[in-house]
């Protein structure tokens, strides 16, 4: 939740799930529905693959292009402002990472 910056609360107000149910989920004590865990995948951002532990290998570049290739109609101004902010700060990480180590990264 914290890489999405959304506290607990606003992760349940996003997918319209209840504080208590949320919680119920994250400790293990239930599991989800598939309507709340697609929702929850959606506003973070991932896959339920990802979130049931299924999936632990973040997407390299190829699909993380083909996704924006599709999704890049859909978007709101907005979300296109937001991921070029992202890749921006994402290249500052790099070049930063470039001066520490003297050498470029893959």
């Amino acid at each position: 939740m914290r890489e999405n910056r959304y506290n607990q609360k606003e992760l349940c107000e996003l997918c319209g799930i209840n504080e208590s149910t949320f919680s119920y989920y994250k400790r293990g004590v239930r599991l989800p529905k598939s309507d709340d865990l697609a929702n929850i995948a959606t506003a973070l951002h991932t896959s339920t693959d990802y979130l049931l532990g299924k999936d632990k290998e973040i997407p390299q570049y190829p699909e993380i292009k083909a996704l924006l290739a599709r999704s890049s109609m859909e978007m709101s101004k907005e979300q296109i402002i937001e991921l070029s902010s992202i890749l921006l700060f994402a290249n500052q990480r790099l070049e930063a990472a470039k001066n520490v180590t003297g050498k470029e990264s893959t």
